[in-house]
């Protein structure tokens, strides 16, 4: 979404569809994530399904795969390094011609560009659960999609500009979603946020208008 005033601004809302989202759910398969890490192992409940739905539980994976301490504490340090790296490549490309490089990264469904070969099977057997997850009528890709015009951005902007009695100062910002597990939204640079839809963000006016006022 973009809009004019004095040099203008402009905000991506959307998704790495296929890439930090399958970096969570994989996480949440194996027991990847630690409880300090910023993510949550949450399940999702795709839009039109209840819990206990049996689609659920074949397309999100639950339970956990039970893993020995050591392998796990192994895997662990694997996963949070590729995910930094993810969030370091997109971050340092952001709005240049290099950031596909970023999407190449994770090289699904054989990954073969991850260099760990213990994580390198994990995603491989996680994949094609994801791909079913991802691809259901009310699954990931198609809830992600339909919210990503949801706020009202344009009127966020207009509304600040009204109180704060000038232009908005000219910036670019991308905000990546993902569809569960992020407790609060990542700032990963000062121009790109990976935050999931949940209300008390995303959805909240208030929020944004923090931002606005704290940044621009």
């Amino acid at each position: 979404m973009n809009g004019r005033g004095g040099e203008g601004w402009s905000i991506y809302v959307g998704g790495d569809h296929d890439q930090l989202n399958f970096l969570i759910y994989a996480a949440c398969a194996f027991g990847l994530i630690e409880g300090d890490s910023g993510i949550d192992r949450v399940q999702p409940i795709p839009l039109g399904l209840k819990e206990g739905d049996s689609a659920i539980s074949q397309a999100w994976p639950d339970p956990v795969v039970r893993l020995d301490e050591d392998r796990l504490r192994l895997l662990r340090e694997q996963w949070r390094h590729v995910w930094d790296r993810l969030l370091r490549s997109k971050a340092d490309t952001l709005f240049t011609s290099e950031f596909a490089r970023a999407y190449a990264y994770l090289d699904p469904p054989l990954f073969d560009r991850i260099e760990q070969p213990e994580l390198r099977e994990c995603f491989r057997q996680a994949w094609p659960g994801f791909i079913r997850w991802w691809s259901m009528p009310a699954g990931g890709y198609a809830v992600l999609t339909s919210w990503e015009e949801k706020p009202d951005l344009r009127r966020y902007v207009e509304r600040f500009e009204r109180e704060a009695g000038r232009w908005i100062r000219p910036f670019r910002l991308r905000v990546d979603l993902v569809y569960a597990g992020v407790q609060e939204p990542l700032l990963v640079a000062d121009n790109y946020f990976v935050m999931a839809p949940d209300r008390r963000y995303f959805w909240n006016e208030d929020w944004w208008l923090r931002l606005f006022r704290e940044r621009y």
